[in-house]
């Protein structure tokens, strides 16, 4: 993987565990008192939110994966006969 690109990956990956997770922590007030009603608790459907966001942010993270950034890796584009596209690889990391 280019370097320039290795940054972009482990930035985007730990920002989208941030920017997913810290919500759902905040989503933990919309849930009744657990010392409270009792009944209250097992009548409430927002724990299915709470669960679902970080999903939703996993999905948004694949989509940008598989569509932002595509770039094979250089092994894998020669095993699979792309030569061409390992050359341009290639000259992005190693500077001849």
């Amino acid at each position: 993987m280019p370097e320039k690109l290795a940054a972009r990956f482990a930035m985007f990956v730990n920002a989208s565990v941030c920017i997913g997770f810290t919500p759902c922590y905040g989503m933990g007030s919309i849930l009744p008192d657990p010392k409270g009603d009792v009944q209250a608790l097992k009548q409430d459907e927002n724990w299915r939110v709470i669960f679902m966001f970080p999903a939703l942010i996993g999905v948004f993270s694949l989509v940008m994966l598989f569509l932002v950034f595509k770039e094979e890796p250089i092994t894998f584009c020669i095993v699979s006969d792309r030569n061409e596209e390992a050359i341009r690889h290639m000259k992005k990391v190693y500077r001849f």
